[in-house]
């Protein structure tokens, strides 16, 4: 019952973060195409390590990492965006 839970708030976490990928105009299309993926390829590393979870910590621990790692994500997006900002000025 928690993993179904969790899957989906891990489905509405990643449509959230598609959805923010998308209206960032800091970024290219290029770069919106990336970021998605990589998105996607964290949520389905987080929904494997959920449902191969035993116990509950194993699917707290799961959650957790996996909302880290697309939260990541973006800040590694801004930050390559603002570097290639700062190296065009140079």
């Amino acid at each position: 019952m928690l993993k179904k839970k969790l899957r989906k708030q891990s489905i509405k976490l990643l449509s959230e973060k598609e959805s923010k990928i998308k209206e960032n105009p800091e970024l290219t299309n290029e770069e919106k195409e990336k970021a998605i993926e990589e998105a996607k390829k964290s949520a389905e590393k987080a929904k494997k390590a959920l449902e191969e979870a035993k116990t509950p910590e194993d699917v707290e621990k799961s959650t957790t990492k996996g909302k880290e790692d697309v939260e990541k994500l973006l800040l590694h997006q801004k930050t390559n965006r603002k570097l290639k900002k700062k190296s065009i000025k140079l």
